[in-house]
């Protein structure tokens, strides 16, 4: 005779963490955008391509865009819009280009108070691309980027932003459409508002609530961590990407912006998010590391939706942020460094 087989009903702590789940995805149906994943190879490029590092497509009678004194900025990344799914409002068409200082050790930043004024950095916009522009004829106007001949010598400028001075070829992956990650301010506020439309049940503390003391760790603490952490893993919106919404490591610094109150913040739409790896657009299981935001940082180019559509990129605001504190940012300019609390650069 062969026994019935019992299924075991799910624990205090695993039931909770399915509930999250139900109303994770109750939170996502409400609060989604498309968004636009990245990859990268190191096949060849020109400039006139979608990559990371390299020259920068120069028009003609242009010239690379100077920090406030007077060094030329490196090119971090360019997109060209005709190699990307189209995404609206993102354009069809033009060329997108992210400058940074390159031997600055804030990389630019300057804090909240200041993360809109491009000074120590740039976003331009060419909304036509001439084809007929060469690379020696950009090569003559950077002083910075790749190795370069000087009397038959390779030489080297150095980059505290591009690793190894190697350039990426950008690839991107098909548009899908991407939740509220657990980061962005809003999310927690939200997430209690789903749990409370959908279940009589009292509210975790926080997401993925911390261990009960238990010894030894009973199997539905167990189950619960591990669905936790796919749940986790799921909101955290770690990928590079264009669109979507961003995610921080520590904090969401428009949280400390007086037009962000309320649940509510113009600075809604990511030009661009730019996490430490990238996965090979072959091979998944190839990273790439070309950029160095301080220990598992990442930089994120946030603007407001009717910027955009109207293509004026004079008003994009720029972060980055990494696992540092407060004595990080001293020994980097001094005892008397003294952030306000708009100034921080990682709000906890």
């Amino acid at each position: 005779m062969v026994k019935k087989r019992v299924e075991r009903r799910p624990g205090p702590a695993l039931r909770e963490a399915m509930r999250a789940e139900e109303v994770l995805e109750v939170l996502r149906g409400r609060f989604h955008r498309p968004a636009c994943a990245l990859r990268l190879s190191q096949g060849p490029v020109t400039v006139f391509d979608s990559h990371i590092g390299g020259l920068p497509y120069c028009p003609r009678e242009g010239e690379p865009p100077v920090g406030e004194d007077g060094r030329q900025l490196r090119l971090m990344v360019q997109i060209n819009f005709a190699q990307m799914p189209g995404m609206p409002p993102f354009p069809e068409r033009g060329m997108l280009q992210f400058f940074l200082p390159d031997h600055d050790p804030l990389v630019g930043h300057r804090g909240m108070e200041h993360w809109t004024e491009q000074k120590d950095w740039r976003v331009l916009y060419h909304p036509e691309i001439d084809p007929t522009v060469t690379e020696e004829e950009v090569r003559v106007k950077v002083t910075v980027g790749p190795a370069v001949a000087e009397e038959g010598r390779e030489r080297r400028y150095n980059s505290a932003i591009l690793v190894d001075n190697l350039v990426y070829k950008l690839h991107f992956e098909p548009v899908r459409e991407e939740g509220i990650t657990r980061s962005d301010f809003r999310f927690w506020p939200q997430f209690l508002k789903a749990w409370g439309d959908t279940c009589d049940e009292p509210p975790p503390e926080q997401f993925w609530p911390k261990r009960r003391t238990e010894d030894p760790v009973s199997l539905d603490q167990m189950e619960a961590d591990r669905l936790w952490q796919e749940l986790d893993d799921d909101a955290s919106g770690r990928t590079s990407k264009i669109g979507g919404y961003p995610a921080f490591p520590k904090g969401d610094p428009r949280a400390v912006l007086p037009m962000c109150a309320d649940g509510e913040c113009p600075y809604d739409t990511v030009l661009l998010h730019i996490e430490p790896d990238f996965r090979d657009v072959e091979d998944l299981s190839q990273g790439y590391y070309p950029l160095c935001f301080g220990e598992d940082g990442r930089a994120v180019f946030l603007m407001r939706e009717e910027d955009l559509l109207r293509r004026d990129f004079s008003r994009v605001g720029y972060y980055w942020q990494d696992n540092s504190d407060a004595a990080y940012f001293k020994e980097l300019c001094g005892e008397e460094w003294r952030p306000s609390a708009r100034l921080a650069f990682s709000p906890v």
